[in-house]
């Protein structure tokens, strides 16, 4: 009979703290979304977003992989990019939430909300698309050169199987 009535008191005492850690991870979860959607609506974020998207983006990297591409094929491509990538924006922003949340820790997604929310992180995120144009215009043909390796060693290696 005691044992019983220890059981009884037991019992509902051992799930509580069975419970305990789904709870807390449950938590710490949406605390991390809700810190990620912060983030995504800082200024620097949104700047990098648009920057993703932008014809101007476009053009930057079809400019920098080939160069000799007529100036009014480079504009309509861009545009043609820019009205897809943009109808693709809320699933981006859906995965970008996502990925922060399984990917930095509740103080890293903080510290990036507040770091990309200052001025100087909006600065920065605001200067990285030209940053990157003059990267790719740097590298753009040798990168051409090496996907177009990597394409034909991979067909040497797809042909020998």
């Amino acid at each position: 009979m005691i044992a019983r009535a220890r059981l009884a008191v037991f019992a509902p005492c051992l799930v509580l703290w069975l419970a305990l850690p789904a709870a807390a991870q449950e938590a710490d979860l949406e605390a991390r979304r809700a810190a990620a959607e912060r983030y995504l609506a800082t200024e620097g974020a949104q700047l990098m977003l648009a920057g993703m998207t932008s014809p101007e983006a476009v053009v930057a990297q079809l400019r920098s992989q080939f160069p000799a591409i007529p100036e009014d094929v480079v504009a309509g491509i861009a545009e043609i990019a820019a009205e897809e990538l943009s109808a693709m924006l809320p699933s981006l922003e859906r995965a970008l939430v996502e990925a922060t949340v399984t990917s930095f820790t509740l103080e890293e997604i903080d510290a990036m909300a507040d770091f990309y929310g200052s001025e100087t992180g909006a600065a920065i995120m605001g200067k990285m698309q030209p940053y990157m144009a003059a990267v790719w215009a740097g590298i753009g043909p040798e990168m051409q050169s090496a996907q177009m390796a990597i394409a034909r060693r991979v067909d040497e290696m797809m042909a020998t199987r």
